[in-house]
């Protein structure tokens, strides 16, 4: 569970970076059109660490959840 945190963080770390360089893109060069690619090819890898970001979250939720129920039903028992 410690690692699913883990990535949780470090793809939020990612999507930071990400969003960092696209914006620092636009301050650095002259070209529109180059900008427009670099932005965009930065804010697409961005969407897709916020879907793996997504998925990732999911997987903890469900663990969390499962060990939640599987705790209650042994207290129950008891």
């Amino acid at each position: 569970m410690l690692r699913t945190l883990d990535n949780i963080i470090l793809e939020m770390k990612m999507i930071q970076l990400q969003l960092y360089l696209a914006k620092r893109t636009t301050t650095r060069y002259k070209s529109s059109k180059t900008i427009l690619l670099e932005v965009e090819s930065h804010i697409n890898h961005s969407l897709h660490s916020l879907s793996h970001l997504i998925t990732q979250i999911d997987a903890f939720k469900i663990i969390a959840e499962s060990k939640y129920s599987a705790s209650n039903r042994i207290k129950e028992d008891l």
